[in-house]
């Protein structure tokens, strides 16, 4: 579905260098990584994710395999705290980029990192990354080179 799209409106070439599916499965991984441990996920965002990663590595997997989609249903389960809650409505009504918005407002320091996304484990979402990219080398899907 996803690729069908990118056909009609790219070269051929271009959408076989730039989209071949083992590479917009990872990047659409990526995504997952960081909305999830930035509590940005809902459910249909999550499944609409998770079918067109498993739609463009063309194999079927058990999700639960997967990390990163394993983690993002786990996530949805949780429920937000009040300050994930905040940020991220915070985040829906700035009209500038969070950094230039932020700058101008009078609030402490411990406030303005908190809301920039300063208390993220980068860590631990390159590992989750890792595990999932691993979990794809392990069934012959992918073709590129990872971190």
């Amino acid at each position: 579905m996803t690729r069908q799209m990118l056909d009609r409106y790219l070269s051929q070439s271009m959408a076989n260098q730039v989209f071949q599916p083992p590479l917009i499965a990872q990047r659409l991984l990526s995504c997952g990584i960081i909305a999830t441990n930035c509590s940005l996920l809902n459910s249909g965002w999550v499944q609409c994710l998770a079918t067109l990663v498993l739609d463009q590595l063309r194999s079927v997997f058990s999700i639960n395999s997967l990390v990163v989609i394993d983690k993002m249903y786990k996530n949805l389960k949780i429920p937000k705290t009040l300050q994930e809650l905040s940020r991220v409505q915070i985040h829906k009504g700035l009209m500038l980029k969070p950094v230039q918005a932020l700058d101008k407002l009078n609030i402490p320091t411990q406030i303005k990192n908190y809301l920039l996304f300063h208390d993220l484990k980068v860590d631990l979402m390159i590992t989750d990354y890792k595990d999932t990219i691993d979990h794809i080398n392990d069934n012959g899907v992918s073709n590129v080179v990872h971190v």
